[in-house]
């Protein structure tokens, strides 16, 4: 009877389990659920905390912040950063954001990480109305963009990869370190300008790594030899935003605090100077403007950046009529910065500043194509504008004068990538007339250069001190560095930068560094004169 009751309390126990069981097992699969989901709400609030506390900077700025191109409207640059700070944890190390994603270790690779093993072409953006060309994350008008290409730009497309969709044939294609599809019907092989001499013409059909000058009588240059360096930059601007931040950091040099090293390691740094310098007239408080002065001590600024020399010539350093311009002259004078391009007559403007750089004769001129209305009469002060004649009259006057004439053009259209009819004429009326390198600014983006007749021209270096910061070409310049053998160009180093906070430049990495390049065409060192082998 004892082994028939445990009998059925045993039967009793497993029949209670299996029903007891299942129910269980569903209650905690609820309470694994609610706290994956109680996990994930809290993840995701920490994310939101982390990014706005991310934002706070001990000093009152802002990180994270966003172009102006996100919203249409510019941010105030007053409160904004663009550093960001990483989260710490109690010991004050930098701790990854709990967001980020895991790097993916499984073996299979998905079509869209599938390598592309054939090679690509070269090709450029062509757009009919000159706006920029979608670079989308999958073929197809209803996939997710990821940038826009700027009308001009060099791109790598694999035309063996391309798909039909949306009546466009797809190709799979990279720009400087992003990659996704473009529609083929936007793209060129060859930019070509039919009315320019395409034989001379370099743009649009290769990229500049080497060329032939013709100038070393088949003799490789002996670099031993007597050699100077020339830096160029293009826009500084030290009003609106720029200024605010020199001020709130105490000190002129803030802009050039990254850069100073870069401009110094050259026997002389030119620079376009976008802006007068005077005392007399308060800066505009309005951000917004595009009126610009700044006080005479900036020039501090420039002295200790390393600046020897700035071209007056361009559309902004009337704004505020004549006699800031003569203020100007005094403030450079003052700090012992050259300037030239502007003066206080038309003589004055139009003659070449030459400098004896390790035993050689340079000679800089600057010309404004912007701003026509300069003279008033010839007696007054002004800077020197880009006709025709008076510019090449003033290239042959400094040709007779010294051994390498350097004229610095302003011209261009604003946020192009590609010089226009009048940029390319005048590069070769200056060339013709006697120039052996022609520079040039004012487009905010930097262009892409051109051989002609054997001499370079670099049509545009884009800004270098600017507040533009609500488009990444507008936050991109370059710093050229030329070096001569005597009165012969040997190559041109070009060194991408980034403006950062709206007023400092910085070298740039990465996908800037290299969409720098590739918009102007070049590879990071051009070279001048092939390596030939002397007759014996």
């Amino acid at each position: 009877m004892r082994k028939l009751f445990l009998l059925y309390l045993l039967m009793f126990s497993l029949l209670v389990t299996s029903c007891y069981s299942p129910h269980r097992s569903t209650e905690t699969e609820r309470e694994s659920s609610s706290v994956s989901s109680q996990q994930g709400h809290k993840s995701n609030h920490v994310d939101n905390a982390e990014a706005t506390k991310a934002k706070e900077l001990p000093n009152g700025h802002l990180s994270n912040s966003k172009f102006a191109g996100d919203s249409g409207k510019r941010l105030d640059p007053r409160l904004q950063s663009s550093n960001s700070v990483p989260s710490k944890n109690a010991k004050g190390v930098a701790i990854k954001n709990p967001s980020t994603p895991k790097k993916n270790t499984s073996s299979k690779i998905t079509d869209r990480q599938q390598p592309v093993i054939s090679d690509p072409t070269l090709m450029y953006v062509s757009t009919s109305n000159g706006a920029g060309l979608n670079l989308r994350e999958a073929p197809g008008v209803s996939s997710g963009v990821l940038m826009v290409i700027p009308n001009g730009s060099r791109i790598r497309v694999w035309k063996k990869d391309s798909q039909v969709l949306d009546g466009y044939t797809w190709y799979r294609a990279s720009y400087g370190s992003a990659s996704g599809y473009v529609a083929s019907t936007f793209l060129s092989s060859d930019l070509g300008d039919s009315s320019v001499d395409k034989d001379q013409n370099t743009i649009g059909k290769t990229i500049i790594s080497k060329v032939d000058n013709g100038s070393n009588d088949g003799r490789a240059y002996d670099l031993k030899g007597n050699t100077w360096t020339l830096n160029a930059v293009g826009d500084i601007m030290l009003s609106r935003s720029v200024l605010y931040k020199m001020r709130y950091y105490g000190s002129y040099r803030h802009p050039y605090l990254r850069t100073a090293n870069l401009l110094r390691d050259a026997d002389f740094t030119i620079a376009n100077l976008e802006l007068p310098l005077s005392d007399r007239i308060p800066p505009p408080a309005d951000d917004h403007t595009m009126t610009f002065v700044a006080p005479t001590a900036v020039a501090d600024g420039l002295k200790w950046a390393g600046i020897d020399a700035v071209t007056l010539a361009n559309n902004h350093t009337l704004n505020f009529g004549q006699a800031p311009l003569v203020d100007t002259l005094k403030a450079l004078d003052k700090y012992g910065i050259g300037h030239f391009g502007g003066g206080v007559n038309w003589e004055q403007a139009y003659s070449p500043a030459i400098y004896n750089i390790k035993g050689v004769k340079v000679a800089f001129l600057g010309f404004d194509g912007v701003y026509w209305w300069s003279w008033s009469n010839k007696n007054a002060p002004g800077i020197a504008t880009a006709w025709e004649d008076p510019v090449r009259e003033a290239i042959a006057r400094a040709r007779q004068q010294a051994d390498v004439v350097i004229p610095y053009f302003h011209w261009g259209v604003e946020y192009t990538s590609i010089p226009n009819q009048f940029q390319r004429h005048m590069a070769r009326v200056a060339i013709d007339a006697g120039a052996d390198l022609v520079l040039g600014s004012h487009p905010h983006w930097v262009q892409q250069v051109e051989v002609y007749k054997g001499k370079l021209i670099v049509y545009s270096m884009g800004n270098f001190v600017f507040d533009q910061m609500w488009s990444q070409e507008t936050r991109q310049g370059v710093i050229v560095k030329f070096t001569f053998q005597g009165k012969n160009l040997v190559s041109a180093k070009f060194l991408p930068v980034l403006i950062e906070d709206y007023n400092q430049p910085v070298p740039a990495t990465g996908y800037d560094y290299r969409a720098v390049l590739d918009r102007m065409g070049v590879e990071p060192i051009v070279y001048f004169a092939k390596e030939r082998v002397p007759a014996r």
